[in-house]
């Protein structure tokens, strides 16, 4: 093998290196999307539970629809990199885990949810609103992340 040719096999290798790293990136950024609507999701549904009671059912209910849209771009997400079935049972398991850990947090109250508004309405609103900014958001988090 020439020189000429060792150049071309070792940039070709690290053009290879460099796709691999950036699709195992892509990866991670679409599954870590996912499990931010997931997130949303749940924060949606506990809204929705703690507003049922309120005179403003309308409200109640915009937030059950929230929960509805977030746990469908969860599932599109997770079907990036598994089959639907698979995607469906992730969501689901994730959806659950959610759940518990969020109730946990407010002691099973949902007179405490002011806790979880803190903690997720900013992101959450931005999620629902601008889902391709927040994508940019996610991705600019991971970069960071990587290089820090």
């Amino acid at each position: 093998m020439r020189i000429g040719e060792c150049g071309l096999l070792g940039f070709t290798l690290m053009l290879f290196s460099l796709s691999a790293y950036a699709d195992d990136k892509i990866s991670r950024e679409i599954d870590f999307l996912s499990s931010e609507y997931v997130v949303c999701a749940s924060y949606f549904q506990l809204l929705s539970i703690g507003l049922e009671n309120e005179k403003t059912g309308e409200t109640s209910a915009s937030y059950g629809k929230l929960s509805e849209q977030a746990i469908d771009l969860a599932e599109l997400y997770a079907s990036e990199q598994r089959s639907k079935q698979m995607a469906t049972k992730v969501t689901v398991a994730r959806y659950k885990l959610q759940m518990k850990d969020m109730m946990g947090e407010i002691e099973n109250d949902i007179g405490n949810i002011a806790i979880l508004i803190n903690k997720h309405a900013v992101r959450c609103k931005k999620a629902m609103e601008d889902p391709g900014n927040y994508l940019l958001e996610i991705n600019n988090r991971v970069v960071e992340s990587e290089f820090n």
